[in-house]
């Protein structure tokens, strides 16, 4: 499992450094990368920094961390007092002893949390395993790219292959037909294998359309894994096949996995978000104790006439004032209100708890699939190749034969089909252990 590890590792730093740098980025500005990075045949890395640059779902996990991370800044702010100014002014006209009153206030109010039993300090601790969750929300949301980009290119280059693979199965149908054709016009053969000889070649050129239809659809697949319009043409790098796994215990794998898996980890900060969930609704039933302060200034201004000589008189009153206090709540009777929140928070606390047991089942089923399909397909391919290598020797021999006339057109055909089968098979055979190594991988959370 380590060389899957050291395989893959660097891939998958270097996407979430990507991840984190393409998050902010015009779109303008990324699609002038886009365009230069597509003139050159693409390696698997280059593609996963395009995916993770076009993505959606990443910079949607990527921005989902970040409101979780402001989150616990919300909670937090219970911590600290807050304070609030208030002002107003109010003029009055038509008052019965007065023609005009002018009233002007300024305050300034403090209020504190004291003390809540741990309600805050329950609050807070949610918050902080949500945002864990969140981060290993980005963490899978970068391994499902990488898994995903893999199958994609692997389905590319397995299309690529067996086009070409067709392709020489048309050349040699071509050739088959010339030699039918020179033995007939030298009486050796009878026209009759010069058609059969031809129908061969029909069918390879329909095959090969077929082929090249499956190759499109598959380069159109891709650029919709990176994020790319499904038009856009791209050409991948060739596979170094130097890497050669070993057999694994499947038990230390899965035991692996369940360390690994970003997944798991996530649905794990959830659950602790949920007991923390329960012990604030728990406190929440208990008092709370705070302080508040209130410090103001009022002003009023006054116009009136005076009753001997009519005169209009202007007075002001000026009145600074300040409270302080302790404010215990205690909730006696909420219309059950606390209690059903309890009764929720309990059951997602282990509605949360049996998801992790039902996921854990299923990552051990998936590592043990995906390590009997890696072993199957390792078993396989030296066998694969032994056979392509047999299937040619074959086919060179029968076509010799047949050039010097001492086989018949339908040993020829089959000699044929059986190469272009034996082509084809180790094609999807090396397809298989590609997909096998990365699917490990994944199933284990260390792709």
């Amino acid at each position: 499992m380590m060389r899957l590890r050291t395989y893959f590792g660097f891939l998958c730093i270097n996407a979430l450094g990507i991840c984190l740098l393409f998050s902010d980025c015009p779109s303008l500005e990324r699609n002038s990368v886009l365009g230069d990075a597509l003139n050159h045949p693409l390696t698997i890395a280059e593609l996963i920094e395009i995916a993770l640059a076009n993505t959606p779902s990443t910079k949607k996990a990527y921005w989902n961390a970040e409101r979780a991370a402001a989150d616990v800044g919300i909670a937090e702010s219970a911590y600290y007092p807050q304070i609030r100014g208030k002002g107003s002014a109010e003029h009055e006209v038509g008052h019965p002893s007065k023609e005009a009153v002018t009233t002007e206030s300024a305050d300034l109010c403090l209020d504190m949390l004291l003390y809540d039993c741990g309600k805050t300090n329950a609050s807070v601790a949610a918050t902080k395993q949500l945002l864990k969750a969140a981060s290993w929300n980005v963490d899978w949301n970068v391994q499902q790219v990488l898994v995903s980009v893999f199958e994609a290119t692997y389905t590319m280059l397995y299309a690529r292959e067996v086009y070409d693979a067709t392709l020489v199965t048309l050349q040699e149908a071509e050739k088959m037909v010339s030699r039918a054709r020179e033995l007939n016009r030298v009486g050796l053969k009878p026209v009759s294998d010069v058609y059969t000889a031809e129908a061969t070649l029909f069918s390879a050129k329909m095959e090969l359309t077929d082929k090249k239809e499956l190759l499109k659809e598959s380069e159109s697949s891709l650029a919709t894994v990176l994020g790319l319009p499904a038009t856009t043409h791209l050409t991948l790098a060739p596979i170094c096949l130097d890497t050669a796994p070993t057999k694994e215990d499947v038990d230390l794998l899965i035991t692996s996995a369940y360390s690994h898996r970003a997944d798991l980890q996530e649905k794990q900060a959830m659950y602790t978000a949920a007991l923390d969930t329960v012990e604030k609704e728990n406190a929440a039933a208990w008092p709370e104790f705070s302080c508040f302060g209130r410090g103001g200034v009022d002003t009023t201004h006054t116009n009136h006439r005076a009753q001997v000589n009519s005169q209009s008189v202007h007075s002001r009153a000026h009145f600074r004032q300040y409270s302080v206090g302790l404010k215990v709540e205690i909730p006696l009777f909420t219309g059950f209100d606390l209690t059903n929140k309890k009764k929720a928070a309990l059951a997602e606390a282990n509605l949360t708890k049996a998801e992790i047991d039902a996921l854990q089942l299923e990552i051990a089923r998936d590592v043990a699939c995906a390590a009997y399909s890696l072993e199957a397909a390792q078993e396989k391919l030296p066998d694969a190749a032994c056979n392509l290598e047999s299937a040619k020797k074959a086919y060179e021999g029968t076509l010799e034969r047949y050039s010097a006339g001492k086989d018949e057109i339908a040993a020829l055909y089959n000699a044929q089909q059986q190469v272009a089968a034996a082509r084809i098979q180790y094609n999807t055979v090396k397809t298989q252990w590609l997909t096998g190594i990365a699917n490990l991988a994944y199933a284990t959370g260390t792709l």
